[in-house]
């Protein structure tokens, strides 16, 4: 008897430990599927940026603000039906001069319009430029951190091509004069709007710092340096 209770002690507690570990593996696995879903479903801005390799080299302006659309779209990751919806249409295009304007919604206030240009080094290497801005009852206006470059692999190079430390020691220096009725008034250029100039003709861009609806002032030039493959400011 004393044995028999012995045994169906055993036989229980092995019942119980068969169970336990049937549970937590059944946790792990329903945590690593949830873990494997929500991977799946998220998306970050990081990934919807990051642009496949052209698998042949991109002919003209057009094509590169074609392979550049996600690009394009960072700004509406919260809402890519938006985007979607109204992708930019192309508005002025010369293949010649390797320019490219292209508007959401036909450039609504408020809505995006992008600038881009293709720039060749000596060496035979594209660099593409594209600028983004919005236009509204102020007239046209963006921000420096709306200009960006990219390599003929679509990898962005913004940091090579331009000193950006400079460029913005500058504008931290820079300030520029509104006259009112009551005089002059001095504004910085570090709290300025800015929009740069991308050209059809030439290889140079201008930017212009300037406070919407008030005052605005040439700031600087980005003299494209062929042989170097880098913009000097002027």
């Amino acid at each position: 008897m004393k044995n028999d209770l012995i045994k169906i002690t055993a036989f229980l507690l092995a019942v119980c430990l068969w169970q336990a570990c049937g549970t937590a593996t059944e946790q792990k696995e329903m945590a690593a599927s949830s873990d494997t879903d929500t991977a799946v479903v998220t998306t970050t801005g990081a990934e919807i940026n990051e642009l496949p390799e052209p698998q042949v080299p991109l002919a003209n302006i057009r094509e590169y603000f074609e392979a550049l659309q996600p690009v394009l779209a960072k700004k509406y990751d919260a809402r890519q039906g938006y985007f979607q919806q109204n992708l930019p249409k192309i508005t002025i295009e010369d293949l010649k001069n390797g320019y490219l304007q292209a508007m959401v919604r036909d450039g609504v206030m408020g809505d995006p319009v992008f600038e881009l240009a293709l720039w060749k080094t000596a060496k035979g290497e594209d660099i593409v430029g594209v600028f983004e801005y919005t236009c509204g009852g102020e007239g046209c206006w963006g921000n420096l951190k709306n200009l960006q470059f990219f390599d003929a692999q679509l990898k962005p190079i913004s940091e090579k091509v331009l000193n950006w430390a400079d460029l913005h020691d500058r504008q931290a220096r820079f300030s520029y004069k509104s006259s009112t009725e009551t005089g002059a008034i001095q504004l910085a250029g570090k709290d300025a709007a800015a929009l740069v100039k991308i050209p059809q003709q030439g290889t140079s861009i201008e930017i212009i710092l300037g406070t919407p609806g008030i005052a605005e002032a040439k700031f600087v030039t980005l003299v494209f340096d062929k042989a170097q493959g880098r913009f000097n400011i002027q």
